[in-house]
């Protein structure tokens, strides 16, 4: 399918330079409410508004420092494949390759292509038989596996640009000998040529999203995350305009 099995390629970006140990990591909050009227102004989930401004963020900051690739940066969204039957009683995780619409510099139009890029990676999803999924998974991580091995990783063109996910958490507030935990952040783990992670978990009516990013590749990494929050006032804003027009 079309979200499996790299359609156009990957843009070799400074996001998959080689790495080192040294790690930079920021920082975003959002009220969940936000995330959710605007996925329902927009006929979206949540998942494709985190995914959106996620492209949006990217884009700002690497035309920032005109290393902006022509084609679209690709995002690796970890999916559980599970749900295809009971009977197969392992862990089946995946990525989606997903297109993050960066080269696309109109914000509606950019999250319509975040939109079908991830419809299109469902419908494949959903036509993937149960036997067939224990090979796609081992076929799926051989050449991520082949890119973290010294002698081989620089000649295995990358699979992804950036990792992003999203993990649900305790609904409810949660309290250490009677202290309030006020928000929860996720460190990733980075892989060789891979610079970058974005991972959001949910906690108490907040997404807090965490950026891990290689310290020597990715200078300023706190700006990401201020630009992930103003792209999410600027789509805010064009809603806001659409609703009053209407």
């Amino acid at each position: 399918g079309k979200g499996y099995l790299l359609p156009r390629g990957t843009p070799r970006s400074t996001l998959n330079r080689a790495i080192n140990q040294q790690r930079r990591f920021a920082t975003q909050q959002f009220e969940q409410a936000r995330i959710e009227h605007i996925a329902a102004a927009t006929s979206s989930t949540v998942n494709e508004i985190l995914t959106y401004l996620c492209g949006s963020s990217l884009r700002r900051f690497f035309k920032e420092y005109n290393a902006l690739p022509d084609d679209s940066l690709v995002g690796l969204i970890p999916v559980s494949l599970r749900e295809h039957g009971g009977r197969n009683s392992a862990n089946a995780i995946a990525g989606i390759r997903v297109e993050l619409g960066t080269n696309i510099g109109d914000p509606l139009a950019r999250l319509a292509a975040v939109k079908e890029s991830i419809q299109t990676v469902r419908d494949d999803r959903a036509s993937l038989p149960e036997d067939a999924i224990t090979p796609y998974v081992l076929l799926r991580a051989a050449p991520l596996l082949a890119s973290q091995l010294p002698a081989v990783g620089r000649f295995v063109p990358p699979l992804f640009n950036v990792k992003i996910s999203n993990t649900e958490g305790s609904d409810s507030p949660m309290y250490f000998e009677g202290a309030r935990l006020d928000a929860i952040y996720p460190i990733s783990m980075l892989l060789q040529f891979s610079a970058l992670s974005i991972d959001c978990v949910s906690y108490a009516g907040t997404l807090n999203i965490g950026f891990t990013g290689a310290r020597d590749t990715l200078p300023h990494l706190q700006r990401m995350a201020v630009y992930l929050g103003q792209a999410l006032d600027d789509l805010e804003q064009l809603v806001q305009s659409a609703e009053d027009a209407a």
